[in-house]
């Protein structure tokens, strides 16, 4: 995991992930500047998580996940999960180690929900618990894979390079981006600004470098709103230990499917 000024959203998915049987959480801190650092310490005392410093000005984090994944797999670790900060992952009707431990697959395809966040100029304490609303489509998807020394993980996680079968049956993603107006400014403006200080191209983080230099606040939410308008449901996260995952999706009719409320939806992705 990596992150950068997440002392309100870090705690949640880091607890979850060890709830899920994840061994061990590694969490790389980005040049923070809040207190995302003595979140983590804080974290550590109780719980199998690392923090890691990272100081580069530049946000690259394909290569940051990539060196973490390769040292990992030099101590023997089975599955990576790259996760970020903002991120539920779950087994779906198991949890994570379960799932995984019974996979015959190197890559295991995660699709991913964002959940929206509500429109009332504040940014939320608890948006675990209190953004309710998830898209119906799958916006794009994570991945887990098996260790390997030479695992080379995408931007933005949603790929990676290693040998071997890839599936799609058993993980999926929520995804907390904003915990609110004020936070969508700020992450969009500070993330124009890290991965502008990379040499990476330009197709990579297109809503950063579009949205984060908008001229005004105002100007940056109206693009924005289009986050809002997307179709959703009702269906909070599952939290707590034992929680699983509740979006079924399947590889029938090339698309995702899953039930809920007696409809069957699918979108291709």
């Amino acid at each position: 995991m990596m992150a950068q000024d997440e002392e309100r959203r870090i705690s949640t998915p880091v607890r979850h992930l060890v709830e899920q049987g994840v061994d061990i959480v590694v969490v790389i801190n980005h040049r923070s500047t809040d207190h995302t650092l003595e979140v983590l310490a804080e974290l550590a005392r109780e719980l199998p998580a690392i923090a890691v410093e990272n100081n580069a000005e530049g946000f690259y984090q394909g290569s940051s996940v990539s060196r973490m994944a390769r040292a990992a797999s030099a101590r023997n670790a089975s599955w990576i999960l790259p996760v970020d900060a903002d991120e539920l992952w779950y087994g779906v009707g198991a949890s994570i180690s379960s799932v995984l431990r019974g996979s015959r697959a190197m890559i295991m395809k995660a699709p991913l929900w964002d959940h929206l966040p509500i429109d009332n100029g504040l940014d939320s304490l608890s948006p675990y618990k209190d953004f309710t609303k998830r898209t119906v489509t799958p916006g794009t998807k994570d991945v887990a894979f098996r260790a390997h020394p030479l695992a080379s993980v995408h931007e933005g996680n949603h790929w990676v390079n290693r040998p071997g079968e890839a599936m799609q049956n058993g993980l999926e993603v929520r995804h907390f981006a904003y915990l609110g107006f004020p936070h969508f400014v700020e992450k969009m403006r500070r993330g124009a600004k890290t991965i502008g200080a990379t040499n990476l191209s330009a197709s990579i983080a297109l809503e950063w470098r579009a949205w984060g230099t908008a001229p005004t606040s105002k100007d940056l939410w109206q693009r924005g709103t289009r986050l809002l308008e997307r179709a959703s449901v009702e269906d909070p996260a599952p939290l707590g230990a034992g929680a699983v995952g509740t979006i079924t999706p399947s590889l029938a009719g090339g698309g995702v499917r899953w039930q809920r409320g007696g409809v069957q939806w699918i979108a291709v992705i």
